[in-house]
C-alpha cells in the first residue's frame, strides 16, 4: 500500500474517531470550526509523516514526489472525512437545525444592525439538508486548499 494511501487512511479515521467523539459530546461542538480545524491539523500532520516517511528510504527525494504523497495523503482523509460527514448527516437530521441555530447566533455578531432583520428573514427560509452534492463539491473546493497544504509540505520535506 502507497504511504500516502496509509497515512491518508489513519489521518481520515482520526477525523472520524474525533467527530464521533464530539457528536456524543456535544453536536454544537462537532458542528463547530474550531472541531474542523483541528481535524485539519491532523491531516497536515499525517500529510508530513508521509513525506517524512517515504523520504526516509528513497535516495532522492524530489519535492514533485513530496507533493505527489502529501497530495495522495490529504485527498484520502478528507474523502474519509466527507464520506462519514454526509453519512452522518443523514442519520441524524437534527444536525441540519442546530447549523441553522448555530448560524442564527453567529450572524448578529458579524452584521451590521440595519441589515440584520434581512439577513435572519433570509436565514430563516434557508434549507441547512446537507445533500451530497454539496458535499462533493466541499470535498472538490478542500482538494485545491490541500493542493496548496502539499506544496507546501512537500518543498519543506525534499531531499535532493
Amino acid at each position: 500500500m502507497e504511504i500516502g494511501v496509509k497515512y491518508g487512511l489513519l489521518a481520515g479515521a482520526a477525523r472520524v474517531v474525533l467527530f464521533v467523539a464530539l457528536f456524543f459530546i456535544s453536536k454544537e461542538w462537532m458542528l463547530s470550526y474550531s472541531a474542523y480545524y483541528l481535524s485539519v491539523f491532523l491531516v497536515l500532520v499525517a500529510m508530513y509523516l508521509a513525506t517524512r516517511k517515504e523520504g526516509e528510504t528513497a535516495e532522492s527525494y524530489p519535492t514533485q514526489a513530496a507533493l505527489r504523497t502529501a497530495f495522495l495523503a490529504f485527498v484520502v482523509a478528507n474523502g474519509v472525512f466527507y464520506s462519514f460527514y454526509y453519512i452522518i448527516h443523514q442519520l441524524d437530521p437534527s444536525l441540519a437545525e442546530i447549523q441553522k441555530q448555530m448560524a442564527r447566533d453567529f450572524y448578529p455578531m458579524i452584521t451590521p444592525k440595519d441589515q440584520l432583520d434581512t439577513v435572519l428573514q433570509e436565514l430563516d427560509k434557508t434549507d441547512f439538508t446537507l445533500t451530497l452534492s454539496q458535499t462533493l463539491f466541499r470535498y472538490a473546493r478542500s482538494l485545491i486548499a490541500g493542493f496548496i497544504l502539499a506544496s507546501g509540505i512537500g518543498y519543506v520535506t525534499r531531499r535532493n
